[in-house]
């Protein structure tokens, strides 16, 4: 629902059941405090919109699901939001969770193992918990 002008969230958001909502590039400038009672929600992406830091509610990053918050360019600087009371409610689940929000779509080893056969000048790197990174070089004849 980015790019699309959106003013206000209404109070139904709620009852929507999804994981994430991205609401980036829109006009909101406030969040209806039911949000925080969305019980699957746990990415909300509000970046470049219109809200004052008071928008944000201790009580949706205290009592909400959500675990990834995205609020660049908005009316406050991540320092105030970093100090914003719940804020660090929202990082302890973030670190809790951040395993299963980067979580591959396959397993690290089978991908490593197709990458390896379909492109054989890459080298995948295996990094923590079933995360990697791919690394390119180029083969000396």
């Amino acid at each position: 629902m980015s790019d699309n002008k959106i003013r206000k969230l209404p109070e139904s958001v709620s009852e929507l059941q999804v994981v994430e909502l991205n609401m980036n590039r829109n006009q909101v400038a406030s969040i209806p405090a039911s949000l925080s009672r969305s019980p699957r929600l746990k990415v909300l992406r509000l970046e470049e919109n219109c809200l004052a830091l008071e928008a944000i509610t201790p009580q949706l990053l205290k009592e909400s699901q959500i675990s990834l918050l995205a609020v660049d360019g908005n009316l406050f600087d991540a320092k105030q939001m970093r100090e914003a009371d719940g804020y660090d409610q929202v990082f302890h689940r973030y670190r809790e969770n951040i395993n299963q929000l980067h979580r591959p779509a396959i397993h690290a080893k089978c991908f490593r193992d197709i990458c390896n056969h379909c492109m054989p000048t890459m080298h995948v790197l295996y990094l923590t918990d079933g995360l990697f990174a791919l690394d390119f070089y180029h083969m000396v004849s």
